[in-house]
């Protein structure tokens, strides 16, 4: 999917009421919303093993709303447990702005009988299943990129979410099966997905817990040396191996694009300064605390591995590579800082690929042999700086309210679009085909479009640069989903039919 070149200008990131009206009226997707989260479950057919015309209506709704006219957003306040029948009343009711402005709206858990129905169901009110999703916020990166803080996202800080999602996306695909997995643009500095295959919606809270912390490897805090620990040697499990594999392909991108490595690169907190007691360290410093020391006998990284006759030469230590490797590193360093020749990130990682005997990442090929020779001190350096910080919590609650694909962000004007991702992709990615947040429209960009009578021929969908999410949308996502659904349903009516009458139909998804 690549973007059209329409950029928005500065002005527009407005979200007046007239211009929402004309979104929800004209352009939102509501249609195809409907087929995505009804799964194949009709209001218009009778109740029946495979449909149950409820189905929406079990769906949570939330909308957050402000006052007619209001710009600022001050004011704003959420309305939960809403409910529709079809999503075509959930349309006329964000079209009905006489008495509040919803401006965004968030899709829960799908329950037991219609929420309208809470508060008279009481303990049979439980939610039965919904979407695994997963939340990358860039903010979570603040202390290793270098380009921005806070809510500003640049060109450089996305290829950190690149990186996150191709790993993530893997994961869930390789290692759990899941097909129906849609990323979409938070409309400023982050990314939702959401799992959409039937065996992920039906997974209760605890299992979903499971399923996070399995994914989960950056789990170290602030207070702690260390983001990603690892097992001792240079074999790991092949999910970890895989995860190390597709970032070391993209590591050589961020090490010249962040350069978090230079001898005069700061890990800054979100606010941008620090009080001088507390000045934070530099990142090559971080660097170093991954790497084994002569002294730590019990690191399993300073077991004697025997490198190869270059490596011992250099070392001069022998088979003691791994455990010289932190002493070699500090004193490289201390010559560069005192030559006051300074150092880029390039030249002090590819001085570590040296002294480990590893390849660097610009000559990795990716295959399984190079994998298998590479220190797991190094493996944990790179998972540090480019695998994704999930927040765990918005994953393992299956009430998790996560906000709608093609909303508008009422901070930036953005809409929030689907993404493509494409775990193959390595370091030869060219720029016009990656994504970049700046170009994503906006609403007051994709209303001049719509009105521009040089576009009057054209349908509606396609008068705009919303055009080729939509399509990536209906085309591609929607259309292997809704397969899918229909061949488990088949299945479910096969089973019904006799096959395995003793069978219940809910094992099936």
């Amino acid at each position: 999917m690549v973007q059209q070149a329409d950029a928005p200008l500065p002005h527009d990131a407005s979200v007046a009421d007239k211009d929402l009206l004309f979104y929800y009226d004209k352009l939102f997707p509501f249609g195809e919303l409907s087929k995505w989260l009804t799964y194949k479950n009709s209001p218009h057919l009778p109740e029946s093993e495979a449909n149950d015309p409820l189905f929406f209506a079990k769906r949570e709704v939330c909308f957050t709303c402000r006052k007619p006219g209001g710009l600022d957003n001050a004011d704003e306040f959420f309305l939960r447990w809403q409910s529709f029948r079809t999503v075509e009343e959930m349309k006329e009711k964000l079209k009905d702005m006489s008495s509040l402005v919803c401006f965004k709206f968030d899709f829960g858990a799908v329950y037991s009988v219609p929420v309208s129905e809470k508060d008279s169901s009481h303990s049979a009110f439980r939610p039965e299943q919904k979407e695994l999703v997963f939340d990358i916020d860039m903010n979570d990166y603040d202390d290793i990129r270098t380009c921005c803080t806070d809510k500003r996202v640049c060109q450089k800080c996305w290829t950190f979410l690149e990186v996150a999602m191709s790993l993530l996306d893997a994961a869930l695909r390789e290692d759990f099966g899941f097909e129906n997995i849609l990323w979409v643009f938070s409309g400023r500095r982050g990314v939702h997905c959401w799992v959409c295959d039937s065996s992920a919606r039906l997974l209760p809270s605890d299992g979903r817990a499971q399923l996070c912390e399995y994914l989960n490897i950056c789990t170290g805090t602030d207070q702690q040396v260390k983001k990603v620990t690892l097992r001792g040697g240079r074999v790991q499990p092949p999910s970890v191996d895989r995860a190390f594999c597709l970032a070391y392909r993209q590591f050589q991108r961020l090490l010249e694009e962040q350069d978090f490595f230079a001898s005069n690169a700061r890990a800054l907190p979100a606010s941008g300064d620090f009080p001088d007691s507390a000045a934070p360290q530099f990142h090559y410093q971080k660097l170093l605390n991954y790497l084994p020391d002569l002294s730590d006998s019990s690191s399993s990284h300073s077991r004697p591995w025997k490198g190869n006759a270059k490596n011992e030469r250099r070392d001069g230590r022998g088979g003691g590579v791994f455990a010289a490797a932190k002493p070699h590193m500090s004193a490289w360093v201390e010559k560069r800082l005192r030559e006051k020749s300074g150092f880029s990130s390039e030249e002090l990682f590819n001085e570590l690929c040296a002294v480990s005997g590893c390849p660097r990442p610009r000559d990795f090929s990716g295959r399984v042999e190079d994998v298998k020779q590479i220190p797991s001190f190094v493996k944990e350096i790179v998972l540090a700086y480019s695998y994704p910080r999930l927040d765990i919590n918005v994953s393992k609650d299956i009430g998790h309210l996560l906000k709608s694909p093609f909303c508008i962000h009422h901070g930036t004007g953005r809409v929030c679009v689907p993404l493509e991702v494409a775990p193959e992709r390595t370091r030869g990615a060219s720029a016009s085909s990656r994504f970049d947040p700046a170009r994503v429209p906006t609403l007051t960009l994709l209303r001049r479009q719509f009105d521009d009578p040089s576009r009057a021929h054209l349908p509606p969908h396609q008068r705009t640069s919303l055009a080729p999410y939509l399509d990536f949308f209906r085309d591609k996502f929607l259309y292997t989903l809704l397969k899918n659904v229909a061949e488990e349903t088949k299945y479910v009516k096969k089973l019904l039919e006799g096959v395995d009458a003793r069978v219940k139909p809910e094992v099936c998804f």
